[in-house]
């Protein structure tokens, strides 16, 4: 049960006998204590000690009474802001996962306007993917190169370069 709907009853006793209430009776302030402890909590959310004396004798309550129902609005008050908080994070957090995917994607589909080629990203930062095949050629090239060193120095009986 909702706190309007304990509001709108104008009950100030009811006896509960369910389980775990042992017998018990669980006391309910009228609809008229409760308007008159809401509108003075709009001016003051934590009452002195004489604003509640005064509290209490004007609607019939103990100030123990007084003070546990400051508390526990308090409380309740507090608990619907970490709850909207909470729902703001979220859905900033759901934003921000969608624009991350969204930069990764487009980061996976690179197009280099230079070599005409897909980027792809290493520690070394975007590369075209051309460039794997230009390091595998250089290699085979060099490896070309010192074979033909090699070629020349057997014709010759000495190294160049």
């Amino acid at each position: 049960m909702n706190p309007e709907d304990v509001a709108n009853r104008d009950v100030t006793n009811e006896a509960f006998t369910g389980p775990g209430n042992c017998g018990r009776r669980h006391r309910r302030h009228s609809l008229h204590q409760i308007r008159s402890l809401e509108t003075f909590f709009m001016d003051y959310e934590k009452p002195s000690e004489s604003q509640c004396e005064k509290l209490s004798q004007e609607l019939g309550m103990t100030t123990k009474q007084i003070k546990s129902w400051f508390r526990y609005k308090r409380t309740q008050i507090k608990a619907q802001q970490e709850k909207i908080e909470n729902d703001q994070l979220k859905a900033e957090n759901k934003r921000l996962k969608m624009e991350n995917k969204m930069l990764r994607e487009a980061l996976a589909n690179s197009f280099c306007a230079a070599c005409q080629g897909f980027l792809f990203y290493s520690r070394g930062g975007a590369r075209p993917l051309s460039y794997n095949i230009m390091l595998h050629e250089n290699l085979r090239l060099r490896n070309e190169c010192l074979r033909l060193q090699d070629l020349v120095n057997e014709k010759k009986g000495g190294r160049l370069g």
